[in-house]
């Protein structure tokens, strides 16, 4: 089992064919189903306060950099893609704020402020987001739910999410597709190295 202050342990799990993780203590019930459904190889539900924290996209890059034996250039994009796809699902989808304020540097303060807060508070920070890998040969997806009540992904303007972050345009940059479905709630990227 994966113990976030312990990445060790996140190697193990990653070395395994199959394998799903629950961090204890999510709440409501993480949604598993999908990764069932889509056949991942490995399922991890953490809470939005260990998916926040800014190592844990890069330790789940590292451990699957030895999964799959990802060169350097491979495992930054996964990890630079991770980081964005778990920052849109515990500021959008767990935290429930909009990017409206983030207008100028006061605003964006503000917004970090906000954010620094609700994941320390309890109510949010127990929200379940799961992540699901699937590989089949050199390529692999990475699928990333939240539980939040979505967006409408069809809201965009030459390629670019009408709002104010790019996360979708950094992950759209380092992937080889992108897809985002039930109802924003939903990223799947898929890495061609």
């Amino acid at each position: 089992m994966w113990d976030p202050k312990r990445d060790c342990s996140l190697h193990e799990l990653f070395r395994l064919a199959r394998g799903i993780w629950i961090e204890p203590g999510l709440s409501p019930e993480p949604k598993l189903g999908f990764c069932q459904r889509l056949a991942c190889d490995i399922a991890l539900s953490m809470s939005t306060q260990t998916a926040a924290q800014s190592q844990t996209a890069q330790q789940i890059a590292a451990a699957l950099a030895v999964r799959l034996s990802l060169s350097d250039a491979d495992q930054a994009a996964v990890a630079t893609s991770l980081h964005e796809a778990l920052r849109n699902a515990v500021v959008h989808g767990s935290l429930a704020l909009g990017s409206k304020s983030r207008v100028d540097l006061e605003g964006c303060a503000a917004f970090e402020d906000l954010v620094a807060r609700r994941t320390q508070d309890p109510s949010f920070a127990a929200r379940p987001i799961t992540m699901g890998l699937k590989s089949f040969g050199a390529a692999f997806e990475i699928f990333v739910l939240d539980g939040g009540d979505g967006y409408d992904s069809g809201a965009s303007q030459g390629g670019v999410h009408v709002g104010h972050g790019r996360g979708l345009e950094i992950i759209r940059a380092l992937t080889s597709e992108v897809v985002v479905g039930d109802g924003g709630r939903l990223i799947t990227m898929r890495f061609t190295p």
